[in-house]
Order: structure tokens, then sequence, then C-alpha cells
């Protein structure tokens, strides 16, 4: 069994009604999730309840965002844009520390924790974020 597997059964194990309760909640907001248009709320939605669900006292969601540049001197054979990803922060929550929510635009590479996490497309767990491991 992979290590996820691994931990759902032994948690089904101890708290079988812990986990039943957090799927009839999982399927709630899914029916929730399909009924709200608005992207900023549903955003905002599928932050506040990952964070309920997971025990996490904040959280983030960061959004791909595409420059698109046309080049004007571009021939039959070139390419005729150029596209540089970014990330958008979106959402901000926090339910310790207030403080203002600022728009902010990453790089989308390894330079900062999101950019790396979107850009090799992994889980990236850190203990402590302010103590990085060298790596």
């Amino acid at each position: 069994m992979g290590m996820d597997t691994t931990r759902i059964v032994e948690h089904l194990k101890n708290d079988p009604r812990s986990l039943v309760e957090k799927l009839m909640r999982l399927q709630e907001i899914g029916i929730a999730l399909s009924a709200e248009h608005n992207l900023t709320k549903l955003l905002d939605m599928i932050l506040r309840e990952s964070r309920q669900l997971t025990g996490a006292d904040s959280g983030s969601i960061y959004i791909r965002e595409d420059e698109i540049t046309f080049v004007e001197s571009a021939t039959a054979k070139d390419e005729l844009t150029t596209v540089v990803p970014y990330l958008t922060l979106k959402i901000i929550q926090n339910d310790t520390v207030a403080f203002p929510f600022r728009a902010l635009r990453l790089p989308y590479n390894e330079t900062t924790i999101a950019g790396h996490v979107a850009h090799c497309g992994t889980i990236l767990n850190l203990r402590d974020v302010y103590h990085l491991p060298p790596n």
C-alpha cells in the first residue's frame, strides 16, 4: 500500500466515525462548490473548507497566470508570442495573525517555495519555513 493509503487505513481503524464525518463533509462541500459561480467566493470557500478539514491555522491560494507578449518582428518561422508564466496570490487566510491583503506576483520557478511547488508539481512538507533545509 502507498503511504497515503496506509494513513487512511490506520485512521479508519482508530477513528472510523471521524473519517466518515469528513467524507460526508467533503460531499457537502462538493455540492456547495458546484453552486458557486463567483471565482473569488469559490476560492475563499475552497481554502476555508480545506483549512477546516486539515486543521490548518492559515493558508493561501496562488493561481498561475501567463503574461503574453506579441513579437512584432516575428517572421513565419518564428514564434508569434512569448509567454512568461507567473503565480498570483489570490486568497490568504490566517486565524492567528491579522494583516492586510495585498496582491502578490511571484515567478513561476524554483526561487520561491510557492513557485517551486507549482513548477515541480510535487508536495512540499516543511517543518519550519523559517529554517529551510539546504536542498
